[in-house]
């Protein structure tokens, strides 16, 4: 599992190479999920810190690059931006 994305009551779930839907909400997978490799980064959004290969802050907007074959772009909340940093060994 490379990263989540919260809809509703439920959540999307993005492998490498598929994307499912999931009948846990983002707050439920977050609490079975080891806190060290699965992070809440925005109120929708949950990575797996392996997969990520970059941080970027566009003017005031920060995002997180994932390893996949799109590179996806996941913002983070300015809430959450001095935790991750920490993470990944940045700050």
């Amino acid at each position: 599992m490379v990263h989540f994305r919260a809809e509703g009551h439920y959540t999307n779930v993005y492998t490498e190479n598929e994307q499912f839907l999931c009948n846990l909400s983002l707050s439920d997978l977050e609490t079975r999920l080891d806190s060290m490799q699965y992070v809440r980064v925005h109120r929708i959004h949950m990575i797996n810190i392996r997969f990520a290969c970059a941080f970027e802050k566009v003017d005031e907007q920060c995002a997180i690059i994932i390893k996949t074959k799109d590179e996806a772009r996941i913002p983070v909340s300015r809430s959450n931006v001095q935790k991750l940093k920490s993470m990944l060994g940045l700050s």
